[in-house]
């Protein structure tokens, strides 16, 4: 069976862009499979997190990893990798300021934890604890809703990738950029040879973990309305 679901309808149509939220935000995102490491480990790969505000006074996060599936490729899940993601809610958009030294301190005050497991049926679930103004830790089957209390709500699963990026225009630039002139001396400048039509991930899934929480909560009283989100991964090593 293909799976080719849209991220946006999982919770309704929003604007992917960290930087149009009127919360000030700062949203770091990863990569897609880049590196040995991450290549050898996909489970552990973030890919890209995305973060919006909703009217209803929540905040939604979607974590992906382990991008670049084919369509139709059955979903997997690692019981021995946690997935965490950050929020500072202690910053001031002034201290980050362009030309400025960041004198925020750029530490964890929500750390929100993901993992999942099998039951003896050998069925998947996820764990969600710590999101901000649910009742309590949220647990269930995963490519299920699952509700938190109020507003809150957690969905693991698999979706067409939304990322958007063109392989192939960004190594043609790269190779045109580091290629030698007609002499065979210096490397030379070259158009940008990117397409905005061709998209390499279109027709690729990749897994999400979709959080949605309560807004006051995950601010904690910040005067500047200002939050920083990054994600982690992390896999148990053997003792």
């Amino acid at each position: 069976m293909t799976r080719r679901r849209k991220l946006a309808a999982r919770l309704g149509a929003a604007l992917l862009v960290a930087a149009a939220l009127p919360l000030g935000s700062q949203v770091n995102a990863a990569d897609h499979r880049d590196g040995g490491q991450t290549t050898d480990d996909p489970l552990a790969d973030i890919a890209d997190v995305y973060a919006w505000h909703t009217d209803a006074g929540t905040i939604v996060i979607i974590l992906t990893y382990n991008g670049l599936q084919d369509a139709g490729t059955d979903a997997t899940y690692d019981s021995e990798v946690l997935y965490t993601i950050n929020i500072d809610n202690t910053g001031n958009p002034a201290n980050k300021a362009e030309g400025n030294p960041d004198q925020n301190d750029n530490e964890a005050d929500i750390p929100i934890y993901v993992k999942f497991g099998q039951n003896g049926l050998e069925e998947w679930g996820v764990q969600v604890e710590n999101l901000p103004g649910a009742d309590g830790v949220i647990s269930g089957p995963v490519d299920t809703e699952l509700p938190g209390g109020g507003e809150t709500r957690a969905y693991a699963g698999v979706f067409e990738d939304p990322f958007f990026f063109d392989f192939e225009g960004f190594t043609m630039t790269r190779d045109a950029t580091v290629a030698p002139d007609p002499d065979g001396e210096e490397p030379y400048e070259s158009d940008f040879l990117f397409d905005s039509t061709r998209d390499s991930f279109a027709g690729t899934n990749v897994n999400a973990i979709v959080l949605e929480m309560d807004t006051a909560a995950t601010l904690n009283g910040n005067a500047d309305n200002w939050i920083q989100i990054w994600a982690t991964a992390g896999r148990l090593s053997a003792r």
